[in-house]
């Protein structure tokens, strides 16, 4: 009873981007669910968002590249190696901050995603 009343809740208040984060919460709490949760790419640029775009901003566009690009040879680093947890590590590192320099530059990288998921995309680019 108490697990179809919280999906009902659930289903009401997930409207909204902090009814979702409370929704993830509590679910968490109930559920025991494990500490990470499958969301989707919009979601993780808005968490990316709330915690570092003040001082993003305040970095700008060219000195945040650097710091994209920085991570970019980290991974590629991780590549080369037999690390799976240090690639792991890196591919994150490199997603988090593309995902900063959309928020800054005033992208949605899902609705920019969706060029790969709607047929437009044909063909491939030459080697």
């Amino acid at each position: 009873m108490l697990k179809q009343s919280f999906r009902t809740w659930f289903k009401n208040i997930k409207t909204t981007q902090a009814g979702t984060n409370l929704c993830r919460a509590v679910a968490h709490t109930i559920y025991k669910l494990p500490p990470y949760t499958k969301m989707h790419i919009s979601e993780f640029q808005q968490l990316i968002s709330e915690k570092y775009k003040k001082r993003d901003l305040q970095r700008g566009v060219p000195a945040t590249f650097m710091w994209f690009i920085e991570e970019v040879g980290e991974l590629a680093t991780a590549l080369a190696s037999n690390n799976d947890k240090n690639k792991q590590e890196e591919f994150a590192d490199v997603f988090a901050w593309l995902c900063t320099l959309a928020n800054i530059s005033g992208v949605d990288i899902e609705k920019a995603c969706k060029k790969y998921t709607s047929n437009k995309v044909k063909g491939f680019k030459p080697k």
